[in-house]
């Protein structure tokens, strides 16, 4: 008797408990709408800087850049004494002395090409190579000679060796180049003519 009301009981409270499920299932509403997407949220903190990475390999090497521009000319090795003293000639055969500045040994004389240019007043701005003449064909003729060591510098003695028409009184202007041996070629600079300071000064990158 005890065994049948129990499990009577224990039905009827399963019987209510489906029925109170089935009741709230059918009295739920349908789906509402998506609701709006909220606010963004303010940024966190900036997080702690991470190791350094190990170093990558070495990149293969680029290709070869093009040839640069020539560069300017630098200064000339010729060494160039100018001598601004006026110089006279009152006699035919008239002379005078040139003296190298010390620096310029006996040695260097020896292994050197020595070219020596002449200015006079009465004939303009006109540069003479010497030996030669001075003035034209009918000009005066000048030569040289190096005296080494006399007494104790290098000594160029500029002479008149004739006098046809010209007849020369004064020399304004002497130049005298000194030339290394290096820098000439069997006795001579090709491509440059000694006869024509102009030309010479351009060539040798030299200043008055």
């Amino acid at each position: 008797m005890s065994f049948n009301t129990t499990f009577s009981k224990f039905i009827n409270t399963l019987f209510l408990s489906l029925t109170i499920v089935v009741f709230l299932a059918a009295c739920k509403g349908e789906v509402g709408p998506k609701g709006d997407t909220g606010a963004t949220g303010s940024a966190g903190a900036a997080g702690a800087t991470g190791p350094t990475g190990t170093t990558g390999a070495t990149g293969a090497t680029g290709p070869q850049g093009a040839t640069g521009a020539v560069g300017p000319t630098g200064p000339s090795s010729i060494t160039q004494v100018t001598y601004a003293s006026s110089f006279s000639l009152a006699a035919a055969n008239a002379n005078f002395n040139l003296n190298l500045p010390g620096y310029i040994t006996k040695a260097v004389i020896d292994k050197s090409l020595v070219v020596v240019y002449l200015q006079s007043p009465s004939l303009g701005p006109q540069v003479y190579q010497i030996p030669g003449n001075m003035g034209g064909v009918n000009g005066d003729v000048f030569g040289y000679v190096i005296y080494a060591s006399y007494p104790t510098v290098q000594t160029i003695n500029v002479y008149r060796t004739a006098s046809s028409g010209v007849s020369l009184t004064q020399i304004s202007l002497a130049r005298v180049l000194i030339i290394p041996a290096a820098t000439v070629v069997n006795g001579r600079k090709a491509a440059v003519d000694f006869n024509n300071y102009e030309a010479v000064k351009e060539f040798y990158n030299l200043t008055d």
